[in-house]
């Protein structure tokens, strides 16, 4: 009784009192001695740049972590006898307490991220200093937050309340591809802003989206082609698009000035836009002035995607490369190393190479059908 009391006295130590007077969710991580939330220190700390590599990176960690224990466990039944005792001492010394974290405390989940949570970052947050005197703490918290804890502990209502600090104000309304809206905290005309800054932050915000869309849709060659400002239908559900955003082209893509901003900086013609057509308007939280609540429907921007005719054609390729590659080297390797008879060795790699071709046809078309069901459906 007395461990398991040492251990709690040691969690809430470590944990410290949560502070809930923000709007955060339960799993922010509120450092003690700090009556406000986790401060974003600058746009530059987490831009998601080649959000498709930091998706596989979320991924990895995520298996990784997710593998530790059972594989911890798989040493220590193949170490020798004669270390045995040593072994399962060490890992019962180390997975105990982390498992008492794991179940106990303000989340009853007792999932994996939650060791990691009250231990490592709240870590972070005590360098950081009650008085923030200390930004790198603060962007070192960010980045490990955004691996660590991206698909888990409501990431991204933090991250975006987090933005709600420096932009309380103004939103716009964001989509891709017609879905997964995201109420976007943005600067206005009166802020110390530009058409670069405008188109960073909402590029920022457009990858940040792509991410939370899971690993599958970061392998798919989808890219994006252009930005149309669409209406808001009850002002909540995408409608018809009504005109697209000037970005330059890039290619065949109007998508330019996403790709090269330096030429914005100064120029104020974007942000015009936004905020004529509506787009950047007050947070449901402000109360709005007659002239805006009775402009008529609302608008957003919706990312309108495509694919990728480089991507997918490796995409439809790599299976028939994969499949030669294994028929040439399959039999050599068979009958130089194994001295097996070459007539089977042949049959075997061609059968195999056969299942890759017909495996890659199969979900290349499964995603092209599940793509336009989508798309057709919306």
């Amino acid at each position: 009784m007395g461990f398991f009391t040492w251990i709690s006295s040691l969690r809430t130590r470590l944990t410290g009192p949560v502070v809930r007077s923000h709007r955060f969710s339960s799993d922010a991580f509120v450092a003690p001695g700090i009556p406000n939330p986790i401060p974003f220190p600058d746009s530059s700390v987490i831009t998601f740049k080649r959000w498709r590599i930091f998706s596989l990176a979320i991924a990895t960690f995520n298996a990784c972590l997710a593998g530790l224990f059972p594989a911890a466990l798989v040493v220590v039944f193949t170490t020798p006898l004669s270390h045995m005792p040593y072994t399962l001492l060490i890992y019962f010394a180390i997975s105990v307490p982390i498992i008492f974290f794991f179940v106990t405390g303000e989340n009853d989940s007792g999932d994996m991220f939650f060791f990691l949570k009250f231990f490592a970052l709240r870590f972070v947050t005590w360098l950081g200093g009650s008085n923030l005197e200390r930004p790198w703490a603060w962007k070192l918290f960010w980045r490990i937050y955004s691996i660590a804890g991206f698909w888990a502990h409501h990431f991204a209502h933090n991250y975006l309340e987090s933005w709600r600090l420096k932009h309380p104000d103004h939103s716009i309304t964001m989509f891709v591809d017609r879905g997964n809206r995201l109420e976007v905290p943005c600067p206005t005309l009166d802020d110390p802003t530009d058409d670069r800054l405008i188109i960073e932050h909402i590029y920022i915000f457009y990858r940040f989206s792509r991410i939370k869309r899971g690993l599958i849709h970061a392998l798919l060659p989808k890219t994006l082609v252009r930005v149309d400002i669409i209406e808001l239908v009850n002002g909540v559900s995408p409608g018809r698009a009504t005109s697209s955003l000037n970005l330059g082209y890039y290619g065949h893509r109007q998508i330019g000035s996403f790709r090269n901003p330096s030429p914005l900086e100064g120029s104020r013609v974007i942000l015009n836009t936004l905020s004529d057509e509506g787009i950047i308007r007050m947070t449901a939280t402000t109360p709005e002035p007659p002239e805006l609540t009775s402009s008529g429907t609302k608008t957003a921007l919706n990312f309108v995607l495509a694919w990728d005719p480089q991507a997918a054609g490796v995409v439809i390729l790599l299976p028939t490369i994969i499949s030669l590659i294994l028929c040439v080297t399959w039999p050599i390797v068979a009958v130089l190393k194994y001295e097996a008879d070459v007539q089977t060795s042949v049959q075997t790699a061609t059968s195999l190479a056969s299942y890759i071709v017909t495996a890659g046809a199969l979900l290349i078309a499964l995603g092209t059908w599940f793509d336009s069901a989508r798309v057709a459906e919306s």
